[in-house]
């Protein structure tokens, strides 16, 4: 029996050189080369779908001006990596005090995303814990998520100051992370690391990228690095699994 390398349906020699179930036009493979071919998409996926979402409180403001370089470094990264990037940019505050969500790109360009991200005004948050977990509970559950596990990636990429606040409706940061997981979407944070959000990466299967509140350049190359290290065994379909040496989380 052969498999269909797009798909991975069963194929048969009598139906010809389309799969009857997607339509892939391809000549009948025997089953150990349609493997090789699979895990050779697995290593370099077509496509990576990135929701990312900045914390857009005055507390971020002390490092504002490292946020586009870290997150147009980390887009070069991702598209040398990927044949395409879809990528969403959120800007969030915190939601008790009436700072509501917004959405600045939909499906948009590496260039379109960090145009975005570049034109982020900060202000406002009036307390050190802001929403954080009830907006990426929402990017989880409103993001349009790759479902094709061969051909695509999905990346939830965050950048945080100061620690979350629960979620109105009592769930654990442990029971959000097991969500994101189940959704087959790769957690990412850059943020100063706490007990709960620490939970909720483990949880995740993600990574926690530390970062101060005012970072020197030194820092914004460490940032850089490790985020890249993580994403490139993302994309190699590795998971979580990573040398330490690699990537510092």
């Amino acid at each position: 029996m052969s498999y269909c390398p797009s798909c991975q349906s069963e194929l048969d020699a009598s139906v010809g050189t389309a799969c009857p179930k997607c339509g892939y036009s391809v000549s009948i493979i025997p089953v150990e080369q349609s493997l090789a071919v699979c895990a050779h998409r697995a290593i370099r996926p077509g496509s990576v779908k990135v929701g990312a979402t900045l914390d857009g409180t005055g507390s971020t403001g002390a490092y504002q001006a490292s946020i586009p370089l870290i997150f147009g470094d980390v887009l070069e990264c991702l598209a040398s990596l990927v044949a395409k990037l879809d990528i969403d940019v959120w800007k969030h505050g915190d939601e008790e005090y009436k700072e509501a969500p917004a959405q600045l790109v939909q499906s948009g360009s590496a260039l379109e995303a960090l145009a975005a991200v570049r034109s982020i005004r900060y202000g406002g948050g009036f307390d050190a814990a802001e929403t954080h977990a009830t907006q990426i509970e929402r990017l989880l559950n409103v993001t349009a998520w790759g479902t094709r596990l061969v051909g695509c990636r999905n990346v939830l990429l965050a950048f945080l100051t100061d620690d979350t606040k629960p979620l109105p409706s009592g769930k654990s940061m442990r029971q959000l992370g097991a969500e994101i997981k189940d959704k087959r979407v790769k957690l990412f944070l850059v943020c100063q690391s706490t007990p709960t959000l620490r939970d909720l990466v483990d949880a995740a299967g993600g990574f926690l990228i530390e970062i101060s509140n005012n970072p020197d350049s030194a820092e914004v190359k460490k940032v850089v690095n490790s985020l890249c290290a993580a994403l490139t065994v993302t994309m190699s379909g590795a998971g979580g699994t990573i040398p330490m040496s690699a990537v510092v989380v």
